[in-house]
C-alpha cells in the first residue's frame, strides 16, 4: 500500500505530516498564526490559502485511504472526490 505524504512549509522549513494529528496540529498552528494578521494583507491571504488547502487534504484522506484499501487506483484524472468515490463504487461492483 503507498505511504500518503503531505508537506507543510513553514518559517522553520519544511516537515512531512506523519499522521491525521500532525495535520490537525498543523491546521491549528496556521490558524492561530492567520489570527495575529491584518485582514486582507498579503499575509492573511496566504496563510488563509494554506489552511484551505490543508482542510482540504484532510478532507480527502479518508477518501484516498478507501481507495487504497479497494486497491484502486487514482489518477490525475480523478481531481475531485466525486471521480475518486465514482472509482471505489466502479471497483466494488466489478468484484
Amino acid at each position: 500500500m503507498a505511504d500518503i505524504v503531505i508537506k507543510v512549509k513553514t518559517d522553520g522549513g519544511e516537515e512531512s505530516l506523519k499522521n491525521i494529528n500532525d495535520l490537525k496540529k498543523a491546521i491549528s498552528s496556521l490558524e492561530e498564526q492567520a489570527s495575529n494578521l491584518d485582514l486582507g494583507s498579503d499575509a492573511f491571504e496566504k496563510s488563509k490559502s494554506q489552511v484551505d488547502e490543508l482542510k482540504k487534504k484532510f478532507n480527502s484522506t479518508d477518501l484516498t485511504a478507501l481507495a487504497q484499501e479497494r486497491k484502486v487506483v487514482i489518477t490525475p484524472e480523478m481531481d475531485t472526490k466525486a471521480k475518486i468515490a465514482e472509482a471505489i463504487v466502479a471497483k466494488q461492483n466489478e468484484g
